[in-house]
Protein backbone atom coordinates (compact mmCIF):
# COMPACT_ATOMS: atom_id res chain seq x y z
CA UNK A 1 0.00 0.00 0.00
CA UNK A 2 1.40 3.51 -0.90
CA UNK A 3 2.41 6.15 1.70
CA UNK A 4 0.33 9.10 0.65
CA UNK A 5 2.91 11.50 2.88
CA UNK A 6 5.11 10.50 0.05
CA UNK A 7 5.94 13.39 -0.99
CA UNK A 8 8.03 12.13 -4.54
CA UNK A 9 4.37 11.16 -5.21
CA UNK A 10 3.94 15.26 -5.84
CA UNK A 11 5.98 17.94 -8.01
CA UNK A 12 8.93 19.56 -6.62
CA UNK A 13 8.09 22.86 -4.35
CA UNK A 14 9.97 25.47 -7.10
CA UNK A 15 9.15 28.58 -5.34
CA UNK A 16 10.90 27.01 -1.68
CA UNK A 17 13.81 25.35 -0.25
CA UNK A 18 16.66 23.52 -2.06
CA UNK A 19 14.38 22.84 -5.68
CA UNK A 20 14.28 26.60 -6.36
CA UNK A 21 17.84 26.86 -6.45
CA UNK A 22 18.23 24.61 -9.17
CA UNK A 23 15.20 26.08 -11.49
CA UNK A 24 16.47 27.09 -14.60
CA UNK A 25 19.78 25.72 -14.16
CA UNK A 26 22.58 23.12 -15.70
CA UNK A 27 22.94 20.35 -13.62
CA UNK A 28 24.59 17.35 -13.74
CA UNK A 29 22.81 14.38 -12.03
CA UNK A 30 25.22 11.74 -10.55
CA UNK A 31 23.54 7.87 -11.24
CA UNK A 32 25.06 4.43 -10.24
CA UNK A 33 21.85 2.71 -11.27
CA UNK A 34 21.19 1.78 -7.13
CA UNK A 35 17.54 2.24 -6.03
CA UNK A 36 18.38 6.03 -4.67
CA UNK A 37 20.01 7.58 -7.39
CA UNK A 38 18.06 5.59 -10.28
CA UNK A 39 15.13 7.39 -8.19
CA UNK A 40 16.27 11.18 -7.77
CA UNK A 41 17.40 10.61 -12.01
CA UNK A 42 13.88 9.58 -12.67
CA UNK A 43 12.37 12.50 -10.55
CA UNK A 44 14.12 14.98 -11.83
CA UNK A 45 13.59 13.85 -15.37
CA UNK A 46 10.36 13.90 -14.94
CA UNK A 47 9.71 17.26 -13.56
CA UNK A 48 12.38 18.61 -15.96
CA UNK A 49 9.90 20.64 -18.46
CA UNK A 50 7.63 22.02 -15.20
CA UNK A 51 11.60 23.30 -13.43
CA UNK A 52 13.19 24.15 -16.41
CA UNK A 53 16.64 22.86 -15.70
CA UNK A 54 19.04 21.21 -18.23
CA UNK A 55 19.50 17.66 -16.68
CA UNK A 56 22.77 15.47 -17.84
CA UNK A 57 24.20 12.35 -15.88
CA UNK A 58 27.53 10.84 -14.74
CA UNK A 59 28.45 7.63 -13.62
CA UNK A 60 31.70 7.32 -11.59
CA UNK A 61 33.54 3.85 -12.48
CA UNK A 62 35.51 2.95 -9.65
CA UNK A 63 36.79 -0.31 -10.98
CA UNK A 64 36.25 -2.26 -7.74
CA UNK A 65 33.77 -4.32 -8.14
CA UNK A 66 34.65 -6.16 -11.72
CA UNK A 67 32.37 -7.01 -14.38
CA UNK A 68 29.62 -5.36 -12.11
CA UNK A 69 30.97 -2.03 -12.63
CA UNK A 70 30.82 -2.18 -16.39
CA UNK A 71 26.94 -3.86 -16.17
CA UNK A 72 25.98 -0.70 -13.77
CA UNK A 73 27.45 1.65 -16.28
CA UNK A 74 25.57 0.23 -19.32
CA UNK A 75 22.49 -0.06 -16.85
CA UNK A 76 22.88 3.98 -16.32
CA UNK A 77 23.82 4.32 -20.09
CA UNK A 78 20.80 2.29 -21.42
CA UNK A 79 18.43 4.07 -19.01
CA UNK A 80 19.87 7.91 -19.47
CA UNK A 81 19.13 7.00 -23.63
CA UNK A 82 15.51 5.72 -23.18
CA UNK A 83 14.63 9.22 -21.24
CA UNK A 84 16.60 11.53 -23.36
CA UNK A 85 19.22 12.51 -20.58
CA UNK A 86 22.67 13.57 -21.57
CA UNK A 87 25.10 10.69 -20.17
CA UNK A 88 28.89 10.48 -19.79
CA UNK A 89 30.82 7.76 -17.37
CA UNK A 90 34.24 8.54 -15.63
CA UNK A 91 36.94 6.13 -14.85
CA UNK A 92 38.82 6.48 -11.62
CA UNK A 93 41.81 5.22 -10.16
CA UNK A 94 40.98 4.70 -6.12
CA UNK A 95 44.34 4.90 -4.45
CA UNK A 96 43.94 4.23 -0.79
CA UNK A 97 47.44 5.55 0.98
CA UNK A 98 46.33 5.01 3.94
CA UNK A 99 42.84 5.84 4.40
CA UNK A 100 39.39 3.20 3.97
CA UNK A 101 38.68 2.27 0.60
CA UNK A 102 35.30 3.77 1.45
CA UNK A 103 36.48 7.07 1.74
CA UNK A 104 39.25 7.15 -0.81
CA UNK A 105 36.63 6.30 -3.14
CA UNK A 106 34.43 8.74 -2.38
CA UNK A 107 37.11 11.50 -2.50
CA UNK A 108 38.34 10.54 -6.08
CA UNK A 109 34.27 10.55 -6.79
CA UNK A 110 33.66 13.89 -6.02
CA UNK A 111 36.47 14.63 -7.83
CA UNK A 112 35.71 13.41 -11.41
CA UNK A 113 32.15 14.58 -10.61
CA UNK A 114 33.15 18.12 -10.20
CA UNK A 115 35.47 18.15 -13.37
CA UNK A 116 32.88 17.00 -15.25
CA UNK A 117 30.29 19.17 -13.99
CA UNK A 118 33.01 22.14 -15.03
CA UNK A 119 33.32 20.35 -18.48
CA UNK A 120 29.65 20.53 -19.13
CA UNK A 121 29.31 24.10 -18.04
CA UNK A 122 27.14 22.42 -14.88
CA UNK A 123 27.06 24.65 -11.93
CA UNK A 124 25.42 22.14 -9.77
CA UNK A 125 26.25 18.49 -9.03
CA UNK A 126 22.93 16.42 -7.00
CA UNK A 127 23.28 13.02 -5.10
CA UNK A 128 21.02 10.90 -3.29
CA UNK A 129 21.70 11.16 -0.33
CA UNK A 130 18.63 10.50 2.13
CA UNK A 131 17.65 10.88 5.76
CA UNK A 132 18.61 7.40 6.21
CA UNK A 133 22.38 8.23 5.18
CA UNK A 134 22.62 10.71 6.83
CA UNK A 135 21.71 8.60 10.20
CA UNK A 136 24.27 6.09 8.61
CA UNK A 137 26.48 8.99 8.26
CA UNK A 138 26.80 10.31 12.04
CA UNK A 139 27.74 6.34 13.23
CA UNK A 140 29.89 5.62 10.23
CA UNK A 141 32.37 8.88 11.68
CA UNK A 142 31.77 8.19 15.24
CA UNK A 143 32.99 4.60 14.72
CA UNK A 144 35.54 5.69 12.14
CA UNK A 145 37.11 8.42 14.67
CA UNK A 146 35.98 11.83 12.89
CA UNK A 147 36.53 15.04 13.46
CA UNK A 148 33.83 17.07 15.85
CA UNK A 149 33.77 19.53 13.13
CA UNK A 150 32.41 16.55 10.66
CA UNK A 151 30.50 14.12 12.57
CA UNK A 152 27.92 12.63 10.16
CA UNK A 153 27.89 15.87 8.67
CA UNK A 154 25.99 16.09 5.66
CA UNK A 155 24.79 19.45 4.27
CA UNK A 156 22.01 20.08 2.11
CA UNK A 157 24.26 22.72 0.33
CA UNK A 158 28.03 22.70 -0.18
CA UNK A 159 30.39 24.92 -2.11
CA UNK A 160 32.51 21.66 -3.39
CA UNK A 161 34.67 24.31 -5.91
CA UNK A 162 34.79 27.84 -7.05
CA UNK A 163 31.71 27.39 -9.52
CA UNK A 164 30.39 24.45 -8.55
CA UNK A 165 27.95 23.59 -5.41
CA UNK A 166 26.63 20.30 -4.51
CA UNK A 167 23.24 20.06 -3.48
CA UNK A 168 21.21 16.96 -2.40
CA UNK A 169 17.58 17.66 -2.40
CA UNK A 170 16.71 14.19 -0.76
CA UNK A 171 18.13 14.61 2.42
CA UNK A 172 14.65 14.71 3.83
CA UNK A 173 13.19 11.45 2.03
CA UNK A 174 13.60 8.55 3.26
CA UNK A 175 14.53 4.91 1.78
CA UNK A 176 10.93 3.06 2.05
CA UNK A 177 9.76 6.67 0.28
CA UNK A 178 12.23 5.64 -2.31
CA UNK A 179 11.12 2.14 -2.51
CA UNK A 180 7.56 3.07 -2.82
CA UNK A 181 8.39 5.61 -5.86
CA UNK A 182 9.86 2.91 -7.83
CA UNK A 183 7.23 0.74 -7.94
CA UNK A 184 5.05 3.47 -8.36
CA UNK A 185 7.38 4.55 -11.36
CA UNK A 186 7.92 0.70 -12.76
CA UNK A 187 11.52 0.86 -11.83
CA UNK A 188 13.71 -1.85 -11.04
CA UNK A 189 17.22 -0.48 -10.15
CA UNK A 190 20.74 -2.45 -10.18
CA UNK A 191 22.08 -4.23 -7.18
CA UNK A 192 25.38 -3.65 -5.26
CA UNK A 193 27.12 -6.48 -4.56
CA UNK A 194 29.49 -5.38 -2.05
CA UNK A 195 26.48 -3.36 -0.40
CA UNK A 196 26.37 -6.70 1.75
CA UNK A 197 29.83 -6.85 2.61
CA UNK A 198 29.81 -5.87 6.22
CA UNK A 199 33.13 -5.77 6.23
CA UNK A 200 32.78 -2.12 4.60
CA UNK A 201 32.21 0.16 8.01
CA UNK A 202 28.72 1.71 6.54
CA UNK A 203 27.57 -1.29 4.84
CA UNK A 204 28.19 -2.83 8.86
CA UNK A 205 26.18 0.33 10.50
CA UNK A 206 23.57 -0.41 7.61
CA UNK A 207 22.84 -3.83 8.21
CA UNK A 208 23.73 -4.69 11.93
CA UNK A 209 23.82 -1.67 13.90
CA UNK A 210 20.62 0.08 12.76
CA UNK A 211 18.34 -2.43 13.10
CA UNK A 212 19.76 -3.56 16.22
CA UNK A 213 19.29 -0.16 17.56
CA UNK A 214 15.87 0.13 16.25
CA UNK A 215 14.75 -3.36 17.32
CA UNK A 216 16.07 -2.60 21.21
CA UNK A 217 15.02 1.13 21.33
CA UNK A 218 11.49 0.84 19.72
CA UNK A 219 10.14 2.53 16.50
CA UNK A 220 9.23 5.51 18.97
CA UNK A 221 12.46 5.99 20.70
CA UNK A 222 14.62 5.23 17.13
CA UNK A 223 12.36 8.20 15.23
CA UNK A 224 13.66 10.46 18.52
CA UNK A 225 17.05 9.57 17.87
CA UNK A 226 16.93 10.49 14.30
CA UNK A 227 14.97 13.55 15.17
CA UNK A 228 18.10 14.74 17.74
CA UNK A 229 21.01 13.76 15.22
CA UNK A 230 19.13 15.78 12.53
CA UNK A 231 19.07 18.52 14.85
CA UNK A 232 22.61 18.10 16.24
CA UNK A 233 23.65 18.35 12.85
CA UNK A 234 21.71 21.38 11.82
CA UNK A 235 22.50 23.23 14.47
CA UNK A 236 26.25 22.64 13.90
CA UNK A 237 26.11 23.42 10.16
CA UNK A 238 24.71 26.67 11.50
CA UNK A 239 27.30 27.64 14.13
CA UNK A 240 30.13 26.45 11.64
CA UNK A 241 28.33 28.67 8.66
CA UNK A 242 28.60 31.59 11.18
CA UNK A 243 32.04 31.28 12.47
CA UNK A 244 32.48 31.06 8.79
CA UNK A 245 31.15 33.90 7.71
CA UNK A 246 33.40 35.73 10.60
CA UNK A 247 36.36 33.86 9.24
CA UNK A 248 35.27 35.06 5.60
CA UNK A 249 35.35 38.20 6.05
CA UNK A 250 38.63 38.65 6.91
CA UNK A 251 39.99 39.32 3.63
CA UNK A 252 43.64 37.39 2.88
CA UNK A 253 43.54 34.93 5.48
CA UNK A 254 43.30 32.27 3.84
CA UNK A 255 44.16 31.30 0.25
CA UNK A 256 44.03 27.80 -1.94
CA UNK A 257 46.68 27.28 -4.02
CA UNK A 258 46.00 25.64 -7.52
CA UNK A 259 48.07 22.46 -6.32
CA UNK A 260 46.26 22.00 -3.36
CA UNK A 261 46.13 22.34 0.00
CA UNK A 262 45.31 25.85 2.28
CA UNK A 263 47.88 29.01 3.03
CA UNK A 264 46.87 31.07 6.27
CA UNK A 265 48.46 33.99 6.59
CA UNK A 266 50.04 33.40 10.52
CA UNK A 267 49.85 37.24 11.32
CA UNK A 268 46.30 37.75 10.60
CA UNK A 269 45.52 34.22 11.95
CA UNK A 270 47.32 35.01 15.63
CA UNK A 271 44.83 38.19 15.74
CA UNK A 272 42.01 35.37 15.75
CA UNK A 273 40.07 34.98 19.05
CA UNK A 274 41.30 31.44 20.29
CA UNK A 275 37.62 29.83 19.52
CA UNK A 276 37.99 31.19 15.89
CA UNK A 277 41.76 29.43 15.59
CA UNK A 278 40.94 26.21 16.68
CA UNK A 279 37.51 26.68 14.58
CA UNK A 280 39.45 27.82 11.37
CA UNK A 281 42.29 24.89 12.31
CA UNK A 282 39.73 22.08 13.17
CA UNK A 283 37.32 22.57 9.92
CA UNK A 284 40.19 23.18 7.53
CA UNK A 285 41.80 20.29 8.59
CA UNK A 286 38.78 17.78 8.50
CA UNK A 287 38.89 18.95 4.73
CA UNK A 288 41.75 16.98 4.02
CA UNK A 289 42.27 14.68 6.65
CA UNK A 290 40.87 13.01 9.87
CA UNK A 291 41.66 15.15 12.60
CA UNK A 292 41.43 15.05 16.12
CA UNK A 293 42.15 17.79 18.73
CA UNK A 294 45.86 16.59 19.58
CA UNK A 295 46.81 17.65 16.17
CA UNK A 296 45.33 21.23 16.22
CA UNK A 297 47.01 21.77 19.56
CA UNK A 298 50.41 20.31 17.88
CA UNK A 299 49.92 23.65 15.88
CA UNK A 300 48.86 25.85 18.27
CA UNK A 301 51.48 25.65 20.03
CA UNK A 302 54.08 25.54 17.45
CA UNK A 303 52.73 29.20 17.14
CA UNK A 304 54.64 30.31 20.11
CA UNK A 305 57.98 29.54 18.65
CA UNK A 306 59.85 31.43 15.43
CA UNK A 307 61.78 28.74 13.80
CA UNK A 308 59.96 27.51 10.93
CA UNK A 309 58.67 23.86 11.16
CA UNK A 310 56.95 20.96 9.88
CA UNK A 311 54.21 18.84 11.88
CA UNK A 312 53.23 15.61 10.43
CA UNK A 313 48.84 14.51 9.69
CA UNK A 314 47.43 11.40 8.66
CA UNK A 315 48.12 9.89 5.22
CA UNK A 316 50.88 11.75 4.05
CA UNK A 317 49.65 15.49 4.89
CA UNK A 318 51.82 17.79 6.64
CA UNK A 319 51.56 21.38 8.43
CA UNK A 320 54.30 23.79 7.70
CA UNK A 321 54.47 26.85 9.73
CA UNK A 322 56.85 29.17 9.12
CA UNK A 323 57.03 33.31 10.21
CA UNK A 324 54.20 34.26 7.25
CA UNK A 325 52.37 31.25 6.77
CA UNK A 326 50.16 28.09 7.97
CA UNK A 327 50.04 25.81 5.30
CA UNK A 328 48.54 22.45 4.64
CA UNK A 329 49.59 20.46 1.75
CA UNK A 330 50.27 16.86 0.82
CA UNK A 331 53.93 15.85 1.28
CA UNK A 332 54.05 14.24 -2.08
CA UNK A 333 54.18 18.37 -3.47
CA UNK A 334 57.82 18.54 -1.76
CA UNK A 335 58.96 15.06 -3.36
CA UNK A 336 62.22 15.79 -5.08
CA UNK A 337 62.25 15.94 -8.73
CA UNK A 338 64.86 15.78 -11.88
CA UNK A 339 64.39 15.61 -15.69
CA UNK A 340 66.78 14.90 -18.18
CA UNK A 341 65.84 17.14 -20.76
CA UNK A 342 67.45 16.88 -24.11
CA UNK A 343 66.15 19.64 -25.97
CA UNK A 344 64.19 22.76 -26.35
CA UNK A 345 60.68 22.16 -25.69
CA UNK A 346 58.01 21.84 -23.04
CA UNK A 347 58.57 19.55 -19.84
CA UNK A 348 56.10 18.84 -17.39
CA UNK A 349 57.06 18.60 -13.63
CA UNK A 350 52.88 17.96 -12.56
CA UNK A 351 50.03 18.59 -13.24
CA UNK A 352 49.92 22.44 -12.17
CA UNK A 353 54.15 22.92 -13.16
CA UNK A 354 55.49 23.14 -16.74
CA UNK A 355 58.67 24.17 -17.96
CA UNK A 356 59.54 25.65 -21.23
CA UNK A 357 63.60 25.30 -22.35
CA UNK A 358 64.04 27.95 -25.08
CA UNK A 359 66.46 26.46 -27.93
CA UNK A 360 70.10 28.96 -26.76
CA UNK A 361 70.00 26.97 -23.55
CA UNK A 362 69.28 23.83 -24.54
CA UNK A 363 72.00 23.62 -27.49
CA UNK A 364 74.31 24.64 -24.34
CA UNK A 365 74.84 21.63 -22.75
CA UNK A 366 73.06 18.67 -20.84
CA UNK A 367 70.00 20.04 -18.97
CA UNK A 368 68.78 18.62 -16.15
CA UNK A 369 65.16 20.31 -14.68
CA UNK A 370 64.99 19.75 -10.93
CA UNK A 371 64.42 20.56 -7.06
CA UNK A 372 66.81 21.82 -4.60
CA UNK A 373 69.67 20.13 -3.22
CA UNK A 374 72.12 20.33 -0.43
CA UNK A 375 75.13 22.73 -0.80
CA UNK A 376 73.64 23.67 -4.46
CA UNK A 377 75.06 27.51 -5.67
CA UNK A 378 73.85 29.92 -8.51
CA UNK A 379 76.83 31.47 -9.52
CA UNK A 380 79.52 32.29 -6.75
CA UNK A 381 76.18 32.41 -3.78
CA UNK A 382 74.64 29.79 -2.17
CA UNK A 383 71.35 28.73 -2.97
CA UNK A 384 70.12 28.51 0.31
CA UNK A 385 71.56 32.38 0.93
CA UNK A 386 69.18 33.44 -1.77
CA UNK A 387 66.21 32.39 -0.88
CA UNK A 388 66.66 33.19 2.44
CA UNK A 389 67.01 36.68 1.33
CA UNK A 390 64.02 36.39 -0.61
CA UNK A 391 62.39 35.39 2.42
CA UNK A 392 60.72 32.13 1.07
CA UNK A 393 58.83 29.41 3.03
CA UNK A 394 60.71 26.01 3.17
CA UNK A 395 57.44 24.33 1.01
CA UNK A 396 58.33 27.09 -2.02
CA UNK A 397 62.03 26.13 -1.42
CA UNK A 398 61.55 22.67 -2.13
CA UNK A 399 58.95 23.12 -4.96
CA UNK A 400 60.97 25.51 -6.64
CA UNK A 401 62.32 24.88 -10.15
CA UNK A 402 65.88 24.46 -10.79
CA UNK A 403 67.79 24.11 -14.19
CA UNK A 404 71.30 22.47 -14.79
CA UNK A 405 73.05 22.86 -17.72
CA UNK A 406 76.29 21.01 -17.70
CA UNK A 407 76.58 20.49 -14.11
CA UNK A 408 76.12 23.75 -13.28
CA UNK A 409 72.88 25.79 -12.07
CA UNK A 410 71.92 28.75 -14.34
CA UNK A 411 68.56 29.34 -13.66
CA UNK A 412 66.78 29.24 -10.50
CA UNK A 413 62.79 29.76 -9.89
CA UNK A 414 61.80 32.72 -7.45
CA UNK A 415 65.92 34.31 -7.94
CA UNK A 416 65.99 33.81 -11.66
CA UNK A 417 64.04 36.10 -13.87
CA UNK A 418 61.82 34.68 -16.80
CA UNK A 419 63.19 34.36 -20.21
CA UNK A 420 64.03 33.55 -23.51
CA UNK A 421 65.36 30.56 -22.31
CA UNK A 422 63.48 29.40 -19.14
CA UNK A 423 59.80 30.04 -18.50
CA UNK A 424 57.68 28.02 -15.78
CA UNK A 425 53.80 28.31 -16.85
CA UNK A 426 50.53 27.05 -15.10
CA UNK A 427 52.03 27.75 -11.58
CA UNK A 428 50.32 30.38 -9.40
CA UNK A 429 53.88 30.96 -7.37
Amino acid sequence: MLNLRNILFSPPLLDIGIWQRLVGKRVLVAISGGKDSLALASYMAKYQALAGWQLSACYVNHHLRGEESFRDEQFCMDWCTQNNIPFSAVSVNVAVQGRGVEDAARRVRYDALVNEAKRLNCTYIVTAHTTDDRLEGFFVDLLTGASMYTLGSVAETRQISVDVTLVRPFLNITSNMISEYLVAEGLTPVFDSTNNNTGYTRNMVRLNLLPALRQSLGEARYEHLQTMIRRLQQNSAHANALMADIIGNTVGLLSYPAEGGLVVDREMFCGLPSELQTYLLGSELSRLVRVDRRHIMAILEQLGHTRSNRISLPDGYVCEITPRNIRLFHISLVAPFSIACSGAGLFTIDDQRKVILGRRLANGGDIVVRSRRDGDKLGANKLKTLFERKHLDIYERDRAILVESAGTLVWVQYISVANNDVEVISDEC
